[in-house]
């Protein structure tokens, strides 16, 4: 999806996308809530990966055109340390959800 980014900035305004984009991603994840099997997850979990895959490089868009130079490093450090984090947090808290409640 990170090669599409070129095409969104021309195409599309950086909040028009955006929103999109995390919809995607919510959409994604409430169709994962309601999986019944197996390929209704993968579908889900495709929609979650595809969303996530615009907004990601949208917000670096963002923060690089409307953040002020004087913020630019600190803000782009936050933008990276969100990336950073979700990954190394998502199985545990998804591991501890699941063993709790279940997956179905």
């Amino acid at each position: 999806m990170t090669p599409l980014s070129p095409y969104l900035n021309h195409r599309f305004t950086l909040k028009t996308s955006f929103i999109a984009a995390v919809v995607l991603c919510i959409a994604g994840l409430l169709l994962a809530a309601l999986a019944v099997n197996f390929p209704m997850l993968m579908i889900a979990r495709i929609l979650q990966g595809a969303g996530t895959g615009v907004a990601l490089p949208r917000m670096f868009n963002i923060i690089l055109e409307q953040s002020p130079r004087s913020r630019l490093g600190l803000l782009m450090g936050v933008g990276n340390m969100v990336c950073a984090i979700a990954p190394a947090l998502g199985p545990t808290v998804g591991g501890v959800g699941e063993a709790a409640i279940g997956w179905r």
